[in-house]
């Protein structure tokens, strides 16, 4: 098995400082996923965005749908039921040029769809994974961090003859952690033909070719005095957040993603300090700020969800929108102006008191 390297990144959050949206981003651009009544959007959770479409999984109805990019949606791909074709949960789905594969443990299997939802085939799948990702030569799965699927996270199985390859040595601190969920799973580098993905409970991004589904660098974040030890990894559920908020401690990169000039990582100090890392080519730091603030347009929201490949994109309730809009802009004058906050908020004022989402599109400057 092909040896990865392996990168540390310091980062000292000290140097942190307060920063604003304008400091790295030049727009905002808003959009209702406007679903009807009869078929909500309940738990919008993965997202995958195309120059046309954007797909959304919903976690707590299990489907797949799917809007355009002025938020309307096109169709819902869902299938209640346990024979040929159907599914009774999505743990996660993928969008080719041409085909939807949706995964679904509870039932042992992965689907194919064509993008207009039409059955095409499916598999069976034994592993009970987290993510996975589907190339034309092999098959990626996260394990988690299950001692009953022995010492590798990862494996990686061969398209053409089925052999299995395991990756990623499980620390002992971490083993036997559990299931979770991802919100973005392996995430594509269009621009280097390579897939990266964040590690839950450790700081740590794994590195993979996309041609050959090997990794090839194992990024480790440093953050010296505000690292968990060993021990405190070990810990769970509220004994692990009352170290994290106690001694302001990172446990994590929430996101990472691959731009064209370098990358994004995100992450949570203490309770609710959301910091903002970019960097360059080589992973050196180029700016570091925490809780940046919207000088652009003034409307609150606080952590990235996810991105497009030009954007880092913010999920917010419908509801908080309208009233951080009301909060903000409320007895003061103002212009609306095409494809403005105040066009956004005039155009689906009546929709965004109801129990809907907005993304926030940040564009990169």
């Amino acid at each position: 098995m092909q040896k990865e390297g392996k990168t540390v990144i310091k980062v000292s959050l000290d140097n942190s400082t307060r920063g604003k949206f304008s400091d790295k981003f030049e727009s905002i651009e808003y959009i209702l996923l406007n679903a009807p009544d009869s078929t909500p959007l309940v738990g919008a959770y993965n997202f995958h965005f195309t120059d046309d479409l954007i797909y959304v999984r919903d976690m707590d109805l299990n489907n797949v749908m799917v809007f355009d990019q002025k938020g309307n949606l096109k169709k819902v791909i869902g299938s209640r039921g346990e024979g040929p074709g159907e599914f009774i949960q999505i743990d996660e789905f993928q969008v080719t040029d041409n085909q939807l594969y949706v995964q679904d443990t509870y039932l042992y299997k992965n689907l194919i769809y064509d993008l207009d939802g039409n059955f095409i085939s499916e598999a069976r799948n034994e592993l009970n994974n987290v993510s996975f990702y589907h190339h034309k030569d092999y098959s990626l799965y996260f394990l988690g961090y299950y001692p009953d699927n022995g010492k590798y996270g990862f494996l990686r199985k061969d398209n053409q003859d089925g052999n299995v390859q395991g990756f990623y040595e499980i620390p002992d601190e971490i083993m036997g952690l559990g299931r979770f969920a991802s919100a973005n799973g392996f995430i594509q580098d269009t621009y280097n033909d390579r897939l990266y993905i964040s590690l839950p409970y450790i700081p740590e991004v794994l590195q993979w070719d996309k041609a050959t589904g090997i990794i090839t660098n194992h990024l480790v974040f440093d953050f010296g005095k505000y690292n968990m030890t060993p021990k405190e990894k070990e810990l769970t559920g509220s004994k692990k957040q009352e170290v994290l908020f106690r001694d302001n401690l990172v446990e994590k990169v929430k996101l990472f993603v691959p731009f064209q000039n370098g990358y994004f990582a995100h992450l949570r100090q203490g309770e609710s300090t959301d910091h903002f890392i970019f960097l360059d080519k080589e992973f050196s730091i180029i700016y570091q700020a925490y809780d940046l603030q919207n000088d652009l347009d003034g409307i609150s929201f606080k952590f990235p969800w996810t991105f497009t490949h030009d954007s880092i994109v913010f999920l917010i309730r419908s509801s908080r929108f309208y009233n951080s809009y009301l909060e903000e802009y409320s007895g003061k004058k103002i212009e609306v102006k095409k494809d403005s906050v105040h066009d956004f908020f005039q155009q689906f004022k009546h929709e965004l008191k109801e129990d809907k989402w907005v993304l926030a599109k940040l564009k990169l400057k």
